[in-house]
């Protein structure tokens, strides 16, 4: 389509025809109707697991298959609703190229400072092989520490925490502590709409460490994973939390959540579902914030343009770039 209502309007027809299809599967199957998801509103990740689960015949596969498509939904579908910017689009083809990329495999990037230790993982791909939802959902996971202190954090463990810590222990790298990003259970773990992903409960049983989050944010990623309060250290916006000698500063930008936040380190920003190299995150969901994305936008906007952005999720072909280029080319700032 030729413009935004069209792109618009196509995306919702797609998505509503993917839904209605799973829905009348499980009726079929069960004889009971089916609540109309989010408004007969769905995403593209109903399709691709409807031809996953071809065959199955179930009313657990199709349950599965309609809750898939949820998470990807309300979680990670790149957007902040009109009339504040359009809609950010991910296609079908799109995506499930990207979920097919597996030739490359985690990044380890090369610091500025010798003793950064910096590491970009893919849901998916370099852990959660064999889980579909992490291939669905594409999310990066980072660890940052000290190379010489053999400290490192990790942001965002979910999926599949133990393969995350065997990962860093590869480099003689212990886990102290995890920085989270916001509270969706695709980045911390727990249950959310009728799917449970393991995350920072399960990473607890393997290793006692503190989860650093924003003040705003906690009873959020209490109620969501289910987490001893005295687990959580709270923090506020700039607060600098130092990992053997590299200092990481958080940054607390609402809008995706209440409490969501990005970590500058060593000319690196890792943004979480703030921002993506490609439009940023969905503002119309429980506890976000349309005025304050636009506000934390702004101030993002304003980091040093060869600080590198890393993101919460692949969903451009690039896994990371400098802000000069994703402030001059992602729509999202001209509409702010």
């Amino acid at each position: 389509p030729d413009s935004i209502e069209g792109i618009r309007t196509s995306w919702c027809v797609w998505f509503g025809d993917a839904m209605t299809s799973a829905s009348h599967k499980l009726a079929a199957i069960s004889s009971r109707a089916v609540p109309n998801v989010a408004s007969g509103v769905s995403g593209p990740t109903a399709s691709r697991a409807e031809r996953s689960e071809e065959g199955s015949g179930s009313a657990t596969a199709v349950t599965t298959q309609l809750s898939r498509a949820k998470m990807f939904w309300m979680c990670s579908m790149p957007i902040i609703p009109v009339p504040i910017t359009p809609y950010r689009i991910c296609s079908g083809p799109s995506l499930v190229g990207m979920v097919q990329e597996r030739t490359l495999g985690p990044v380890n990037i090369a610091p500025d400072n010798d003793r950064l230790y910096f590491r970009q993982f893919l849901s998916g791909r370099d852990f959660a092989q064999g889980d579909q939802l992490a291939q669905q959902m594409v999310n990066f996971v980072y660890a940052i520490g000290d190379r010489v202190t053999g400290d490192c954090v990790l942001v965002d463990p979910a999926y599949s925490p133990g393969e995350l810590i065997d990962l860093v222990a590869v480099d003689d790298m212990t886990v102290t502590g995890v920085l989270a990003t916001h509270y969706h259970a695709d980045h911390v773990g727990g249950s959310m709409m009728g799917l449970s992903i393991d995350g920072i409960t399960t990473l607890l049983d393997k290793v006692d460490c503190p989860i650093h989050v924003q003040s705003e944010e906690t009873e959020w990623v209490r109620k969501t994973t289910q987490i001893s309060p005295d687990h959580l250290v709270e923090h506020s916006s700039g607060d600098v939390l130092t990992v053997g000698q590299i200092d990481i500063t958080l940054l607390h930008t609402p809008g995706h959540t209440p409490g969501s936040q990005c970590f500058l380190v060593d000319g690196k920003l890792v943004a979480g579902d703030t921002l993506f190299l490609d439009g940023c995150g969905r503002t119309d969901l429980p506890g976000s914030d349309g005025n304050q994305m636009i506000e934390s936008l702004g101030r993002l906007a304003k980091v040093p343009g060869d600080t590198i952005l890393y993101p919460g999720h692949k969903y451009s072909e690039a896994s990371f770039s400098p802000m000069s280029h994703v402030v001059k080319h992602n729509y999202i700032f001209d509409a702010i």
